[in-house]
C-alpha cells in the first residue's frame, strides 16, 4: 500500500461503500414506487390518489387482487450477501483505511432500519 494507492483507490472504495449504505432507500424507493404504479392502474389513478371512497378494482378473481395488493417476496438473499461484502471489505481494509468501521457501521444501521420497516409494513 503505497502513497498512490492512497491517492487512487482509497478514495474510490470509501466512495463506493458509502453509496452502498445508502442503496438500501433507493432500492426501496424504486420498490415501493412500482407497487404504487401497479395500484394506480389497478385502481385507475384519480381513484387511488385523491382518496376516494369508493374503492374500485380491475381485478376478476381474489388471487389476482391478492398479488397486486401483498407486498413483494422478501429475499433474504440478496441481503446476506450486502452484509457479507460490507463486512468483508471492512475488515480487508479496515486496518489501512480507518474510516472503513464507522462506514460499515452505518451500514449496518441502515439495513437495521429499512428491513424492520419493509418486514413490518411492507412484505
Amino acid at each position: 500500500m503505497t502513497e498512490e494507492w492512497y491517492i487512487i483507490i482509497a478514495p474510490s472504495m470509501i466512495l463506493t461503500m458509502f453509496i452502498n449504505s445508502l442503496y438500501v432507500y433507493i432500492d426501496f424507493g424504486i420498490s415501493f414506487g412500482i407497487l404504487v404504479l401497479r395500484r394506480c392502474l389497478d385502481q385507475g389513478f384519480t381513484s387511488y390518489l385523491c382518496c376516494k371512497k369508493e374503492k374500485t378494482t380491475k381485478a376478476k378473481t381474489i388471487q389476482e387482487y391478492v398479488n397486486i395488493y401483498a407486498g413483494p417476496e422478501h429475499m433474504m438473499s440478496y441481503r446476506y450477501s450486502s452484509i457479507l461484502v460490507t463486512a468483508s471489505v471492512c475488515m480487508m481494509y479496515g486496518v489501512a483505511l480507518p474510516i472503513m468501521f464507522p462506514i460499515a457501521a452505518f451500514t449496518y444501521f441502515n439495513y437495521y432500519v429499512v428491513d424492520k420497516v419493509l418486514i413490518t409494513y411492507f412484505y
